[in-house]
């Protein structure tokens, strides 16, 4: 199990954790990314997946963040039960290292908005939308939460790329106050988090319960363990009825050929469309 959620400070916030380095690495590898673009993806879907295992079940909710930077559009889709996917307009764009040595992650994704779609089965989807308060991504997701959900949130979230470009690390801890936090825990917070290491630093040296010991002080109880990971709901027939939906001219020019050959923007993976049922 590479996700844990529970409550710290004898129940008055709630945190998620997770290990994504295996999830992160398996989308480097279907896009073939650039350090700063998996970098960026990989903090987004790390996130979203999070965000996916506060829903029930099969509910499922999408995330876009949508900024003016070469790397594009981001769109990152999770549920209830772990299962995530996630792309990216641009993935190879490369962009020179910041002066600390960074990966500029801020100047790829650009300035834009965040948008959230949440489908809980309901008449209506919920949707929320904030502008990016720094194309960092974390900060991005901690603005939605205090903004569209006025839930205070803290959040840290990371990818190592390694030299040879896979990903030597990628995780993030989401900690987010109920109603009855006393101002005690929220400076306790405050400080522990301004202080606290890269998220990538910290699962280099602990796993995930004894980072949740050093940002709780011990005080913390995990509720729940699971698993985010890669899951593509495409299929030959979703494709079809896709291409159905297209206005008549199109599909009369598709037709002239004997399969439409379509590629899923999440996995990659090809489908060669028979357009005699067209």
């Amino acid at each position: 199990m590479n996700t844990k959620q529970g409550l710290g400070f004898d129940g008055q916030v709630r945190f998620f954790i997770t290990d994504s380095k295996q999830l992160v690495q398996e989308l480097n590898e279907i896009n073939q990314t650039s350090p700063v673009a998996i970098a960026a993806l990989g903090r987004s879907v790390t996130l979203t997946a999070l965000m996916g295992l506060m829903l029930k079940g099969d509910e499922k909710l999408s995330t876009t963040i949508a900024g003016d930077g070469p790397v594009g559009k981001i769109i990152a889709v999770a549920n209830g039960l772990g299962h995530v996917k996630a792309t990216i307009a641009n993935p190879r764009v490369d962009l020179p290292l910041k002066e600390s040595g960074k990966l500029d992650v801020s100047t790829a994704v650009g300035n834009g908005y965040m948008q959230v779609v949440k489908d809980q089965g309901l008449k209506d989807p919920f949707v929320g939308q904030t502008e990016l308060v720094s194309g960092e991504i974390a900060e991005d997701y901690a603005y939605y939460f205090m903004k569209s959900e006025q839930i205070p949130t803290a959040i840290t979230c990371g990818v190592l790329v390694d030299v040879d470009y896979s990903i030597k690390q990628a995780g993030a801890l989401i900690v987010q106050l109920l109603p009855d936090a006393t101002e005690e825990v929220i400076s306790t917070l405050e400080h522990v988090f301004t202080n606290l290491k890269p998220m990538t630093t910290l699962l280099d040296s602990f796993d995930l319960e004894q980072i949740l010991d050093a940002v709780f002080d011990g005080n913390f109880e995990v509720l729940q363990e699971s698993e985010i990971k890669m899951v593509c709901d495409c299929s030959y027939e979703k494709f079809e009825d896709g291409i159905k939906m297209l206005a008549p001219a199109d599909i009369i020019e598709i037709k002239k050929d004997e399969f439409a050959e379509v590629v899923c923007n999440f996995c990659h993976k090809q489908y060669n469309v028979e357009t005699k049922n067209l």
